[in-house]
């Protein structure tokens, strides 16, 4: 599996994107990001590739939660 295919946990994502775990769990609900749940322990899964997006969204506007 590449890094771009790689799935991270709730807590990496937040860690990469530096923000709160609430936050990406309200950018799912709204449809902001994909999320992947896993069968069994129905934990989150993001794509490292959609986060990378994100970052680079984030990149031009520093302020994330301004715009939900």
């Amino acid at each position: 599996m590449q890094d771009d295919e790689k799935l991270i946990t709730v807590r990496e994502a937040s860690q990469l994107l530096r923000v709160n775990m609430v936050t990406l769990k309200r950018w799912e609900r709204v449809g902001k990001v994909s999320v992947t749940r896993d069968p069994i322990t129905n934990c989150r899964y993001y794509s490292f590739r959609d986060l990378m997006k994100i970052k680079e969204e984030l990149i031009d506007d520093p302020n994330p939660d301004a715009n939900d």
